[in-house]
């Protein structure tokens, strides 16, 4: 019993964890040229679907593409 609470907690923090890379990508002000700036513009656009459909995972990795771009 204390080990499927130990491991529903687990699940539980690292859940919490997801879906949080968009709102520093949203925050950020692209600093590249005009090709940079479209790339950003556009995985923000997908990281926010993603989000929206309930998919933190992707929503997080296009974040992160937005933020190197």
């Amino acid at each position: 019993m204390l080990k499927k609470a130990i491991a529903f907690c687990i699940v539980g923090v690292l859940a919490g964890c997801a879906g949080t890379e968009l709102d520093k990508a949203a925050e950020m002000t692209p600093e590249a040229d005009e090709h940079g700036t479209l790339l950003y513009d556009g995985y923000v656009k997908l990281s926010e679907l993603e989000y929206n459909e309930g998919d933190y995972k992707d929503s997080d990795l296009f974040a992160e593409r937005a933020m190197m771009a």
